[in-house]
């Protein structure tokens, strides 16, 4: 066997004892035999019960903001509100349809059946944002579940008894 054959078996060693082994295709990791792929290992890491929880609570924090936005429009006074914005309020209108204007959902803070101070993106992006919400916060719910009932301890201590 020549001196390049030697140095070659002695480095496939090696790697075999480290655990991996590059490849023309990538890196292989010898736990799993799959290839490591840039960006693949940051998907994955999401789709774990704690980023799942984190995104919940965002995409909750960001509903609220935008409830708390479209609800502050039409401000204490929404004939003042459609004045200073530069629109006619309706008297009229606004005494037969006042109980719209109070609702918690959908906002809305209209000057007459034209006009409405909230912007038209805002219970979407709502509904949107809450959605996502239960979402996120049912699939964490279901990957906590499942991996408890597979008995799938990865990085947890047993517990002595």
């Amino acid at each position: 066997m020549g001196v390049l054959a030697l140095a070659v078996r002695g480095q496939r060693k090696r790697d075999a004892r480290q655990g991996t082994r590059d490849t023309r295709q990538g890196t292989r990791d010898a736990s799993h035999g799959a290839r490591e792929i840039p960006g693949v290992r940051g998907i994955r890491g999401l789709l774990r019960p704690s980023p799942l929880t984190a995104l919940s609570f965002v995409a909750f924090l960001n509903a609220v903001t935008v409830w708390l936005l479209g609800f502050s429009r039409g401000g204490l006074d929404l004939r003042e509100s459609c004045e200073r914005d530069g629109h006619v309020f309706d008297d009229v209108w606004n005494g037969t349809h006042y109980q719209e204007s109070q609702n918690l959902f959908p906002l809305h803070a209209k000057c007459g059946a034209a006009v409405d101070l909230v912007p038209a993106w805002v219970n979407p992006a709502i509904v949107f944002l809450l959605l996502l919400s239960i979402g996120c916060l049912y699939a964490a719910v279901h990957l906590t579940v499942r991996e408890n009932a597979r008995g799938n301890t990865r990085g947890r201590k047993k517990a002595h008894v």
